[in-house]
């Protein structure tokens, strides 16, 4: 048998608890039993949310936590940093398109006007460049992909001709 420890809710929530499992749940079922199935999906959720990525995604790339935007423009340099999920400007959330039109008061083209530099990178360079790598990458790994599919569908082809898999064994006995 498992110890249990009290903790004191609001009697309202207790309630609302009941009357939901009365009318929504089960209503024989033990409330001590569906908070702790409550608290064990709260605390998996904040767990998991500890080791996801943080970062902004601004159309096909991704901005890791804490890559750093740069825009030139009329003689002064304005920058811009990816904090959790948000891309911030003066300390505002904003889009890459945005922060641009903020800048200049005109629609802009971000991709070319806005430079990147990564987490642990020295260098900034231009977004344009940036997208275009991350878009030879994501290739890269689709022909990996269509690749490995290519080969097992091969194998399996030969697989079919011939009457046997690859993990088949004959051994001459009847099966």
């Amino acid at each position: 048998m498992t110890k249990r420890s009290a903790v004191s809710i609001p009697t309202t929530l207790f309630i609302e608890l009941l009357n939901h499992l009365h009318f929504y749940g089960s209503p024989h079922r033990d409330p001590d039993d569906a908070v702790t199935e409550a608290v064990e999906q709260w605390l998996r959720r904040a767990f998991e949310d500890l080791f996801k990525p943080r970062g902004y995604t601004w159309k096909d790339l991704w901005l890791q936590d804490g890559t750093e935007l740069r825009m030139r423009y009329k003689g002064q340099t304005y920058y811009a940093r990816v904090h959790e999920d948000d891309l911030l400007y003066d300390g505002s959330p904003i889009s890459p398109a945005q922060m641009v039109n903020a800048i200049t008061g005109t629609n802009r083209n971000a991709w070319r006007d806005l430079w990147i530099k990564a987490p642990g990178e020295s260098e900034f360079i231009p977004a344009e460049q940036e997208r275009s790598r991350s878009r030879e990458r994501s290739l890269d790994k689709s022909k990996g992909f269509a690749r490995r599919m290519a080969e097992r569908s091969r194998a399996q082809t030969e697989s079919d001709s011939t009457g046997r898999s690859d993990n088949s064994q004959d051994d001459g006995a009847q099966r």
